[in-house]
């Protein structure tokens, strides 16, 4: 009975919040997460034996800009970056002493609590909606730590892989699934699909358009503005490129010969 006691207590603090997680220190860097604040611990309280698997690094704030490429030069590979100084990688192998030559001054493992979006368990009992997941199961969107999933995970019968590329995966899951995800460490952050929608009426809004499908406030404003065919109008595109940001027979036809300027 007692042991039963215990293996229950071992659910239940899977799914604990990340502020009652606390490293046994003070003096460690902060790291921000989804679900809440955590600290690195120093590497001084760590014995000098090697280390595996995926660790939360924290360097001095602020962060140099080639101290990943270092870390990579030294065998540890670096994924997400978590604010404000630090980065979830892989070991393999390196002890506290060569990590603190490249200048971590600290170390955490990811808790599973910090790996759940807070709306996953919720609509998972049914105590709220979210699209793909009824009382029990659900089609849920996976975020890993590497690029690999966990070992096993082909093995279990709460889990279905439907998808997976490179850091993304989708599964089916069952709520012992979700528990199993949280606690591998290949695992970064699991939670709900989210139904897509194009936001163009907020947008409307925001930027006053919806005056432009109104023909009596456009003749109010102007006279000669019964009809609009966009002469005339200048519009703004913020995006990470289009195609090679010259205005080319290669640019995209919707803006082809309509670009006034081009500026980064």
């Amino acid at each position: 009975m007692r042991a039963m006691a215990l293996v229950g207590l071992l659910i239940l603090s899977s799914f604990t919040s990340v502020a009652a997680w606390q490293p046994q220190s003070s003096h460690g860097e902060n790291i921000g997460l989804a679900n809440g604040d955590i600290e690195s611990i120093p590497l001084e309280q760590f014995a000098d034996l090697p280390q595996h698997g995926f660790w939360m690094l924290t360097h001095e704030y602020p962060v140099p800009s080639n101290w990943v490429t270092d870390l990579a030069e030294a065998g540890v590979e670096c994924w997400s970056f978590l604010p404000d100084s630090a980065f979830h990688c892989e070991l393999n192998g390196h002890t506290p002493s060569e990590l603190a030559k490249l200048e971590v001054n600290g170390m955490v493992k990811m808790p599973p609590s910090a790996k759940l979006h807070p709306h996953l368990m919720p609509s998972l009992k049914g105590e709220m909606q979210s699209w793909f997941i009824t009382e029990g199961m659900g089609i849920i969107n996976v975020i890993l730590s590497g690029d690999e999933l966990p070992e096993g995970i082909h093995d279990r019968g709460d889990i279905e892989v439907k998808s997976h590329s490179w850091r993304w995966a989708t599964v089916e899951v069952k709520t012992s699934g979700v528990q199993w995800l949280s606690e591998q460490p290949e695992v970064e952050w699991l939670e709900p699909r989210f139904e897509k929608a194009i936001m163009n009426d907020v947008a409307d809004e925001v930027i006053g358009a919806t005056v432009l499908w109104n023909a009596t406030q456009m003749a109010g404003i102007d006279s000669s503005w019964n009809a609009l065919d966009g002469t005339g109008i200048i519009v703004a595109v913020s995006d990470t490129g289009l195609d090679n940001g010259v205005n080319n027979t290669n640019m995209h036809p919707d803006f082809r010969d309509h670009i006034v300027g081009i500026h980064s």
